[in-house]
């Protein structure tokens, strides 16, 4: 075999990391598509605000803490499942870690006791 055997528990982290990356990825797209469609641009102004704020309101950030919370949760850690669900998450967590940084400086304007993640 030309390439080298990896444990099972690994490919999970990776294959886990990567859809919840790359998911996250298309989140940030799709928001944007959204508002260039001609459908949404022929709303009216009170359902384009809707849907504008539902848009900006949810981040795939939270998508993926939501992911991580129902790993440890309701799945036994070390099992499939819990690998690809909470690393998957973090995934989803890390591609949009600037809005998640944006978000947490404002809440420090609060005097909140936040600490903003350097990267």
């Amino acid at each position: 075999m030309i390439l080298p055997m990896i444990d099972a528990a690994l490919l999970a982290e990776i294959l886990g990391f990567s859809v919840g990356y790359l998911w996250g990825e298309a989140f940030s797209k799709t928001d944007w598509a959204v508002q260039q469609t001609a459908k949404f641009k022929a709303l009216g102004p009170g359902w384009k605000w809707l849907v504008e704020n539902i848009l900006n309101m949810t981040h795939h950030f939270q998508y993926g803490l939501g992911a991580m919370l129902l790993a440890l949760k309701f799945l036994l850690p070390g099992t499939l499942s819990f690998t690809l669900l909470y690393v998957g998450g973090a995934g989803m967590v890390l591609s949009d870690i600037k809005d998640l940084q944006n978000i947490l400086r404002r809440l420090q304007e609060f005097q909140l006791p936040v600490v903003v993640p350097k990267l």
